[in-house]
């Protein structure tokens, strides 16, 4: 091979890598592959789906109460709109 072939631009296969190394994490993440990398974006995941579902239903504890009372103060204040 002649050197101009072999030649490569450091910076530009930097970048290739470093855009390599993130889809792969993301690749990780999305189809729940735990591991030292992975757990603390999955576990954050876990929470923040298991928060929106609690919220959904209804379910109160002391994460949700106060996007409850919220929501709740929320659907008063239109439903006050409505009748005024």
């Amino acid at each position: 091979f002649k050197p101009e072939i072999l030649d490569i631009d450091t910076e530009e296969f930097k970048a290739k890598i470093t855009r390599a190394s993130n889809a792969a994490v993301n690749l990780a993440i999305e189809t729940g592959w735990a591991n030292k990398t992975t757990i603390k974006p999955l576990l954050m995941k876990a929470y923040i789906n298991a928060f929106t579902v609690a919220v959904e239903k209804n379910i109160i504890n002391k994460e949700t109460i106060k996007h409850l009372l919220s929501k709740v103060y929320s659907q008063m204040q239109a439903l006050k709109n409505m009748t005024s």
